[in-house]
């Protein structure tokens, strides 16, 4: 089996994301992996050890070898492409926010062409209320 080894800098890198309580538990657990592997112990072992499947170390070990601390962060994965323009989506929310005139997401599909759900989810992603808006502004006046 070969051994690691790491430069003082990675070795830091890895401890500290192992350490730090706002680490990814993806980032931790895999740096919790390279640590093992890196104090000699044997893929089985650091399997056994973490509670996880041989093939599942095998996968580190082998990103972190050909692309070192590259080799352990999140890569992108295939997904559905959006379906919405990006200028629609600013149209919808600052349509939203603007509180020139009364809106509902009913009239803004409408306007928009897309459904009252894509509003909807697109308004809760951007923590958007225009009810609330609303009655904050009326509150004002």
């Amino acid at each position: 089996m070969k051994r690691y080894e790491l430069s003082v800098e990675d070795r830091e890198r890895l401890t500290a994301a192992v350490r730090a309580s706002t680490t990814a538990q993806r980032m931790a657990f895999r740096s919790r992996i390279i640590l093992a592997l890196v104090d000699g112990k044997h893929n089985k072992e650091v399997a056994e050890a973490l509670d996880t499947s041989e093939q599942t170390v095998g996968l580190w070990r082998k990103r972190f070898t050909e692309e070192g601390m590259e080799g352990l962060r999140e890569r992108p994965r295939s997904g559905r492409p959006a379906s919405i323009d990006a200028t629609i989506k600013d149209m919808i929310v600052t349509g939203a926010v603007s509180g020139k005139q009364r809106t509902s997401c009913r009239k803004m599909a409408a306007a928009a062409g897309i459904s009252k759900a894509t509003v909807q989810r697109l308004w809760a992603a951007n923590d958007i209320k225009p009810h609330r808006a609303r009655a904050i502004l009326n509150q004002q006046k």
